[in-house]
């Protein structure tokens, strides 16, 4: 393995499956909107908090706020028995399936399944379309969903545990659920190796994929874009694939839909350590694939994951070595240095520089931003006061 990767992947082989999931039982409890503080759990009759109800990411030193009680003054009561399923993380895709579906695994067996599942919003007004979608391939009935947007008492309400945490944990539970999803899915496309593009993403597509996924095409993988398919569509063709390729990010997470013995290819597409293929190993683990992780960023300035700033990719030294370790036929134009890509990519990054600035002037406002939020006490204020000076200040991610 080339060096650049060894301290990039070692940390891939910690990828845990958590089997210990259980549900807790709180009657006459309290599912809470804390609208000031973005969070949401449940508290018991009494008014204690029930821990199992926090969405966690990453590990507990980076889990949401507990709320306050005040959020659950004149809440109304609801004489139903129902499922908590957390927020429903309608502003992603990527998220809503591995979070917003996290909770819902109860629902599988005979002694929940017809219950009611609550998802709790902030935000957004309604639930998604892929949401929806998502629910009704697991076998959830629009029917038995309910929506809440402020603190709300139940008659009983049950508290599963999350099934899948972002870079901490996956589970069987959380695999039962997506196998459920793929095996209800229907389409009309099979093909045995994908490579999930990003080439029609308009601003927020990666530069030099182009030439880096015609190597993929010319040995056997179908180019698939995902955004261009219904979501129906694109799990089924998940489903049925032996090998699935791409650059890190959303549409790989398809992959919680294959079945065991698949490979999944990932492309690094940015050089920060920031990125998500901790996540892509648990899916990989919880289904039983083999994670193959390539460095493809050739980027000069460093970007992380999640990032509006222009990233390019390109075949390098890492990417050679895995295609002729995976006997891939290529000539040396496949391979050469991509003018065109880098033309691309340049005037990209002259016209966000144009609208962000320097990377000093960046800092110097994103500080601004931070003093003069920090001087507003309350904090749906303060949130809303730093998204509007962001946008002020042209600050991106």
């Amino acid at each position: 393995m080339p060096d650049e990767m060894r301290e990039h992947c070692a940390h891939l082989s910690g990828a845990m499956m958590r089997t210990d999931l259980d549900v807790v039982d709180a009657p006459g409890g309290y599912i809470a909107v804390d609208r000031g503080q973005r969070t949401f759990g449940v508290f018991d009759r009494a008014r204690k908090f029930v821990s199992q109800s926090l969405s966690y990411r990453y590990d507990a030193a980076r889990h949401q706020k507990i709320p306050r009680r005040t959020c659950l003054r004149r809440a109304p009561f609801i004489t139903e028995t129902v499922l908590y399923c957390g927020r429903d993380m309608g502003f992603h895709f990527g998220h809503f399936l591995l979070e917003g579906l996290s909770r819902i695994w109860p629902v599988l067996s005979d002694e929940y399944r017809g219950m009611k599942l609550v998802f709790t919003q902030n935000e957004y007004a309604a639930m998604p379309s892929y949401g929806w979608e998502l629910l009704r391939l697991a076998g959830v009935h629009p029917d038995d969903v309910i929506m809440i947007n402020k603190s709300t008492c139940f008659f009983r309400v049950y508290v599963p545990r999350q099934s899948f945490c972002i870079a901490l944990y996956a589970s069987p539970q959380f695999a039962s659920v997506m196998r459920r999803i793929a095996d209800a899915a229907r389409g009309d496309a099979l093909y045995d190796k994908v490579y999930l593009s990003r080439a029609k993403m308009g601003e927020r597509k990666t530069y030099g994929e182009e030439r880096v996924q015609k190597i993929f095409e010319q040995n056997g993988y179908t180019i698939i874009y995902p955004e261009t398919l219904p979501l129906e569509q694109q799990i089924y063709i998940a489903a049925h694939c032996t090998h699935m390729a791409g650059c890190a990010g959303t549409a790989l997470h398809l992959a919680a839909f294959m079945r065991p013995g698949g490979t999944v290819i990932q492309l690094k597409r940015n050089s920060a350590p920031d990125d998500s293929s901790m996540t892509q190993a648990l899916i990989c683990r919880m289904v039983g694939a083999r994670l193959v992780s390539v460095w493809a960023s050739i980027e000069n300035t460093p970007t992380p994951h999640f990032t509006d700033t222009p990233q390019i990719i390109g075949v390098t030294t890492q990417m050679q070595c895995f295609f002729n370790d995976a006997h891939f036929s290529y000539d040396a134009a496949d391979i050469a240095p991509n003018v065109m890509a880098w033309g691309e990519y340049n005037i990209a990054m002259e016209r966000y520089r144009a609208r962000r600035g320097s990377d000093v002037s960046r800092r110097i406002r994103g500080m601004i931003v931070r003093l003069v939020g920090g001087l507003i006490p309350v904090a749906t204020w303060r949130r809303r006061a730093r998204h509007h000076l962001r946008n002020i200040l042209h600050l991106g991610r």
